[in-house]
C-alpha cells in the first residue's frame, strides 16, 4: 500500500479525486479486500496526504472560498455521522462496490465530455454568504454520506459543482476540492477511531503508507505546473473506465446488482446535467446583466 500510495497520494491532489479513489479499487480488486477495509483506509490515509496537500496550498496562498469550505465541512460532518452509523452498516459489501465504480465512471464520462471547456474557464468572483450555506451544506452532506460508503466522494462532487454550476477556474475548483476532502477524512478518522472502527490490518496498512502520503501529496499541487491540465485530466478517466470494466468483471453482479449499477450511473450523470443546466442560465444571466449594464452606461454617458 505505500508503493500504492507513492502513485495514488499525488493523482488525488492533483486531480480533486483523492487518494482514496487510486487506494480503494487497489484493496478491494488486487488484494481482494472488503469494501469496509479499503474504505476505511481510504479515509486514514486520506486524513495524512490530503491534509498535507491542504496545508501545502495554504502555505502557498492559494485562493480557497472560505465560506464555502466551512460550510461544506459541517454537511459533510452530518453526512458522515448519518453514513458511518446508519447507512454503511445496512449496505450489502458488493452493492458499495459496485456504488464505488459507478459513482467514478460517471465523474470520468464528466471529464471526458467537459475538459476542455472546463480548461477554459476562469470565474474567480467570491460567493456570496447565503448561496455558499446553501451550496455548502447540500454538497457537503452528499459528500458525507459517499466518504462514509467508499471512502471518498465530497472532493469529486465539489468539484463538479463548482465546475458545472458555478464556472469556477480550475485553480480554485481543484484546492477547494482537496481541501474539503482532507480535513473531512480528518473528521472520518476521527469517528472511526474514536469508537474502535479500524482493524488492525487498515492500522498497520495506514501506518506503511501515511509517511508517503505525507510527502508525496503535495507534489501532486505541483504537478500541475508541468503537466497540462488537458492531458491529466483524461488520463484520470481513463482509469476511472478501466476500474470500472476491471470491478464488473470480477465481482459478475447479479441482475440486482447491474440494476443497482444503471441506477447509480444515470443518478449521477443525472445530477451532473443539471448542474450543468444550472450552471448554464445562471452564466447567462450574468452576461445579459453585464450587457445591459454595459447598454445603460453608454446611454448615460450619451446623455
Amino acid at each position: 500500500m505505500a508503493v500504492v500510495m507513492l502513485f495514488g497520494a499525488p493523482v488525488g491532489a492533483a486531480t480533486s479525486m483523492g487518494g482514496g479513489s487510486v487506494a480503494f479499487p487497489f484493496l478491494v480488486l488486487v488484494f481482494h479486500r472488503s469494501a469496509a477495509i479499503g474504505r476505511d483506509f481510504a479515509v486514514a490515509v486520506q486524513s495524512i496526504g490530503m491534509t498535507s496537500a491542504f496545508i501545502f496550498l495554504y502555505c502557498r496562498r492559494v485562493p480557497l472560498q472560505a465560506r464555502l469550505l466551512f460550510w461544506n465541512l459541517v454537511g459533510a460532518g452530518l453526512g458522515l455521522l448519518a453514513g458511518t452509523y446508519w447507512m454503511a452498516p445496512r449496505v450489502d459489501d458488493v452493492m458499495v462496490k459496485l456504488l464505488f465504480a459507478g459513482l467514478w465512471m460517471s465523474f470520468g464520462l464528466l471529464l471526458i465530455g467537459k475538459n476542455r471547456e472546463f480548461s477554459r474557464l476562469d470565474s474567480h468572483t467570491p460567493m456570496r454568504t447565503s448561496l455558499a450555506i446553501r451550496f455548502g451544506l447540500t454538497i457537503g452532506v452528499a459528500g458525507g454520506v459517499a466518504a462514509a460508503l467508499i471512502g471518498g466522494g465530497l472532493d469529486m462532487l465539489t468539484y463538479a459543482a463548482l465546475l458545472l454550476m458555478f464556472r469556477y477556474d480550475l485553480k480554485i475548483a481543484i484546492p477547494h476540492a482537496v481541501s474539503s476532502m482532507g480535513i473531512a477524512s480528518v473528521m472520518a478518522n476521527g469517528l472511526h477511531f474514536g469508537f474502535g472502527h479500524v482493524s488492525n490490518e487498515v492500522l498497520f496498512s495506514w501506518m506503511a503508507a501515511a509517511p508517503v502520503a505525507l510527502l508525496a501529496a503535495p507534489m501532486g499541487t505541483l504537478v500541475l505546473t508541468v503537466v497540462p491540465r488537458v492531458r491529466m485530466v483524461y488520463a484520470v478517466a481513463t482509469l476511472c473506465m478501466i476500474q470500472f470494466c476491471w470491478t464488473l468483471y470480477q465481482l459478475h453482479p447479479s441482475r440486482n446488482g447491474w440494476l443497482w449499477v444503471a441506477s447509480v450511473l444515470c443518478a449521477a450523470l443525472g445530477a451532473f446535467w443539471l448542474m450543468f443546466q444550472y450552471g448554464r442560465r445562471r452564466s447567462r444571466a450574468f452576461t445579459y446583466a453585464a450587457a445591459a449594464a454595459d447598454t445603460l452606461g453608454l446611454l448615460q454617458e450619451s446623455d
